[in-house]
């Protein structure tokens, strides 16, 4: 074997990406182990199954790690074949195939967040447990809040907006106690409804112009708050 001379990878970058694209290809060529592992074990009967991990020098322990990687479909995506060369070998590709498959999925998020991160079995355990510990004490409803939106419309304007004030102050008061509460509210309905409520308003002011002497300009919005001008 030829090994390359300092003066062939004398420049540190290309010192960096040449032993980081090794790693990377190590890594892909142990998912296609597991992936050949996994397909012998479909393919063969159990006595040809047991010979064929004796004749590639596998034990039975390591054979299982392995079908649990080919398992975990989302490690062989191309999005987390990209992050591979932060992983040094099988052992830490199990780490993650222990993983849910949505966890996985949001692991591989944090390494597209975080290109600095280094994986190792401890920042995995980490976040495993810390995953465990969210999953053992889900969050409950404690309220809900549902109107018609029906009654919402028989509200003149004023009383609507004392209504959505009330909600951001809900708002304000559950965000100071994050992450231990969370609270979703449907701003973009709120929005819906408040413009129905403005074109309603603007068509009875069009509908009194017509019935009054005093003509009155359409209802505007300023600041969140309903002005009809009287001329």
């Amino acid at each position: 074997m030829n090994l390359p001379t300092d003066t062939d990878v004398s420049n540190f970058a290309l010192r960096v990406n040449r032993v980081t694209a090794l790693i990377k290809r190590s890594t892909i060529l142990w998912l296609e182990v597991a992936t050949e592992v996994m397909q012998a074990k479909l393919a063969l009967k159990a006595t040809d199954y047991e010979k064929f991990l004796r004749q590639i020098y596998l034990t039975q322990a390591i054979a299982n790690k392995l079908l649990k990687i080919a398992d975990q479909s989302t490690l062989h995506s191309n999005r987390a074949k990209s992050h591979l060369s932060r992983v040094d070998g099988w052992t830490i590709l199990y780490e993650i195939a222990k993983l849910e498959p949505a966890q996985v999925t949001t692991f591989i998020d944090k390494l597209d967040a975080d290109p600095s991160m280094i994986v190792s079995r401890e920042v995995i355990k980490q976040f495993a447990k810390v995953k465990n510990t969210a999953a053992a004490f889900p969050l409950v409803t404690i309220a809900s809040i549902k109107v018609s939106q029906k009654d919402l419309l028989r509200l003149d304007f004023e009383q609507f907006i004392k209504v959505k004030d009330a909600l951001d102050d809900i708002q304000r008061i559950v965000d100071r106690c994050t992450p231990a509460v969370s609270m979703n509210v449907a701003s973009k309905e709120l929005q819906r409804l408040e413009e129905m409520l403005v074109k309603a308003v603007t068509a009875d002011s069009e509908a009194e112009l017509n019935n009054k002497e005093m003509p009155i300009l359409p209802a505007q919005i300023i600041n969140n708050e309903l002005f009809l001008s009287i001329i």
